[in-house]
């Protein structure tokens, strides 16, 4: 079994008075490589604390910019991720309700995660054969918890056998053929070094839209994708 295990924030506010509304995250392939991204990111995140005697937890949205930076060099080769919602451009009938707007919010999720996957069997990093166990880490501001499952039941669902889309009348195929669990998780960003790092990345990705800085965006190994 392969174990795949995802971790992702958002950053922005998801309503029509915003511009921008982004989830971003990093994927690990391997346990190793995620304890090892941990390790590293905690041991700069404690250096930062101490050094400027800051209790609790390092959120990119009250830190400086040059600890902000340095977070984020850490494990900026990772594999990572972001998809970027244009507000402005997201019909009304969607923003007029939470129900409706918790559905895109799924919807950009379960977009990324594919696109994510593709990119994984295009690398040869698995392939659609691989039995694979697929472990979702997602702040627990960014989606309900009830939601969890729906969405983890989605991605299967989608990635097993594939997916009709009623409005334009088209099969879009499965892309795994393999055992496919998901297992998702709501976590508390205070108690996870790997969902703050997810924090530091959704906010550098949202200011590059917001803020227009292109070269925010610069980031190897980084899967980008815009809806709607």
């Amino acid at each position: 079994m392969k174990k795949i295990s995802i971790f992702i924030d958002d950053s922005g506010v998801f309503h029509s008075n915003h511009n921008y509304f982004v989830y971003a995250g990093f994927c690990f392939i391997s346990d190793e490589d995620k304890i090892s991204a941990k390790k590293r990111y905690r041991s700069l995140n404690t250096k930062i604390k101490k050094a400027k005697a800051i209790e609790g937890e390092l959120k990119a949205a009250n830190i400086e910019r040059k600890h902000k930076n340095a977070l984020f060099k850490v494990l900026k080769d990772e594999i990572s991720f972001s998809v970027s919602v244009n507000l402005k451009r997201v019909h009304s009938g969607v923003m007029k309700d939470k129900k409706s707007r918790q559905r895109f919010k799924d919807y950009a999720l379960r977009r990324v995660v594919k696109e994510l996957f593709k990119k994984l069997l295009e690398q040869g990093a698995i392939s659609k054969d691989d039995d694979i166990e697929l472990y979702l880490n997602i702040d627990q501001q960014g989606i309900a918890t009830n939601g969890l499952y729906g969405l983890g039941e989605g991605i299967h669902e989608e990635f097993k056998y594939g997916i009709n889309n009623f409005n334009y009348g088209c099969f879009y195929p499965p892309i795994l053929e393999g055992e496919f669990i998901v297992y998702t998780k709501s976590c508390i960003s205070a108690n996870d070094y790997l969902i703050q790092a997810a924090d530091i990345l959704a906010n550098r990705v949202w200011n590059s839209y917001e803020k227009q800085v292109k070269e925010l965006l610069n980031i190897p190994n980084h899967i980008i994708l815009n809806l709607p």
